[in-house]
């Protein structure tokens, strides 16, 4: 169920008007609902540009292709095209950056280190 708070506040007003003073099981499932409602805001916010974000989205494209490489390399499915390298490669360092805060970067060195060594455990494998 997606309602916006404006249109659970009219709710609450109309019930209000048909009621006369409202049940309080129902005034607490409205709380309820602007509280769910208020997370989901914040949740979905966008953080102001610090540090870490302007490394990650302040990078030039062509920076991406190593990073992609070794994404492609680790499972992921990337178009061999700039853009979508850049794309995916941003998208992952957001993730780890609204996992890890501040940390990121040392979380991203961690995931390509754990892809290499799976990849150079495969190709000793292979030999």
């Amino acid at each position: 169920m997606n309602i916006s708070i404006q249109e659970l506040v009219a709710a609450g007003h109309q019930l209000s008007k048909r009621l006369g003073e409202p049940d309080a099981s129902v005034v607490g499932q409205l709380a309820t609902q602007l509280d769910v409602q208020a997370a989901l805001v914040k949740e979905h916010a966008i953080p102001p540009m610090n540090d870490d974000l302007q490394a990650i989205l302040g990078r030039p494209n062509f920076w991406f292709a190593g990073l992609a490489e070794c994404l492609r390399v680790g499972g992921y499915d990337i178009p061999r095209k700039s853009e979508c390298e850049q794309a995916v490669a941003i998208h992952w360092m957001l993730q780890l950056y609204l996992k890890h805060g501040s940390n990121w970067s040392n979380e991203a060195n961690n995931e390509l280190a754990r892809i290499k060594a799976a990849a150079d455990q495969q190709s000793t494998k292979k030999e």
